[in-house]
């Protein structure tokens, strides 16, 4: 969306339903799909065998996040293969906005596709799919009498009390939007946090005595709140996000009228500029051993924390920084901390991990195998 006033008017439309407090009156339903995902881990746990953790969590990430914007979801957590279409389609349509942002003219010929329903043989429309998955969520709202609340709610609610009817269609492009938004972020972020805590047993038990007192038993629902002064857990999740940097993308930005000078350099008014948070975050001078999981990093002085922020962008920053960040960082830290507190590490498969490289972090095929022992609560 590039029509400043327009993106402004569509934000404060969403801004309360994404605002921290709001969420966390969504939080026992956070819990409850952490725990499906616990359902689905322990029999891989209990036998020794590998559990494909972003497959889960791609699984639960998505059934989260429909049942957050629609009130319905498609129970990818419960399919056999962890798996869904949905899952497959996002990361086709990651993958493909890398062409359509370089070649707009693409864009606008996918758009008159899908608009049109109109489908190429062998040439499938991951954003006309996901149109469909966004419309079939949006009429589940609608003829569900017993969902009480769901950000689409809320956001149509806020337009009719300013006079304001919005289209089912202006409902479905952001329902792509949310799905893509978040699904695989969040998933690659607990994924890569996951698997380097396994790899690195010592940091895995400390975080675990952290959250024990929380977490004593299989049944215990900390609040957030108790969860968010965590501050190693804290350190986990940031250095997950770090290393992931889940949104890879440039993120482009219009020089203002005025034009703007950067390191000496004058650019004209209506120059586009971008560059990927990847840069920010494994900034040498910044982040000392850049490509090393160390969590320990965050718990220093203030000072030196807040150099770091400065350069740590994953939501990147300003009007245009993430509305869903709020989401994002609450689910990561109920998720994580419940993780740490139910298994035990044992191994993972590979010594690395290999990214496939999109708009988003990883590629349909990207997976990433680790076995966990199940803990006695």
């Amino acid at each position: 969306m590039t029509d400043r006033d327009q993106h402004s008017h569509d934000k404060r439309l969403m801004s309360h339903a994404f605002s921290k407090t709001t969420i966390l009156q969504q939080e026992s339903v956070i819990y409850d799909f952490v725990q499906q995902l616990v359902g689905r881990m322990m029999p891989f746990a209990q036998s020794g065998k590998e559990f494909p953790l972003l497959a889960g969590y791609r699984c639960m990430t998505l059934d989260l996040i429909t049942e957050f914007v629609f009130g319905a979801t498609p129970k990818a957590i419960e399919s056999e293969d962890l798996n869904d279409p949905i899952i497959d389609q996002i990361g086709d349509t990651a993958t493909g906005s890398v062409v359509t942002q370089h070649i707009p003219f693409v864009r606008k010929v996918l758009r008159f596709l899908s608009k049109n329903k109109i489908t190429i043989p062998g040439f499938p429309d991951p954003v006309l799919n996901l149109g469909l998955a966004a419309k079939r969520g949006l009429e589940a709202m609608k003829t569900t009498s017993h969902v009480e609340w769901t950000m689409f709610k809320a956001m149509s609610a806020n337009a009719s009390k300013q006079g304001i009817q919005l289209r089912d269609e202006h409902l479905i492009a952001e329902g792509i939007l949310m799905i893509i938004a978040g699904t695989d972020t969040t998933a690659v972020t607990l994924s890569t946090a996951t698997y380097h805590l396994i790899k690195n047993p010592e940091i895995f038990e400390r975080l675990r005595q952290e959250v024990a007192p929380f977490m004593p038993n299989k049944d215990a629902r900390p609040s957030f709140n108790d969860l968010d002064h965590l501050p190693l857990l804290d350190a986990c999740l940031k250095e997950g996000m770090r290393l992931s940097s889940p949104v890879r993308s440039r993120l482009p930005r219009v020089v203002p009228k005025d034009g703007w000078t950067s390191h000496g350099r004058f650019y004209k008014p209506g120059t586009i500029v971008s560059s990927s948070p990847l840069y920010l975050h494994q900034e040498p001078k910044i982040f000392h051993d850049c490509e090393a999981f160390n969590p320990d990093r965050w718990l220093v002085s203030p000072e030196k924390k807040s150099e770091m922020l400065h350069y740590f962008q994953p939501f990147s920053r300003g009007s245009r920084q993430c509305i869903g960040q709020n989401l994002s960082t609450i689910e990561q830290k109920i998720t994580l901390a419940t993780i740490v507190a139910r298994f035990a590490p044992v191994s993972v498969a590979k010594d690395t991990i290999e990214w496939g490289e999109s708009s988003t972090n990883a590629l349909p095929d990207t997976q990433i195998y680790a076995t966990m022992a199940a803990r006695d609560m």
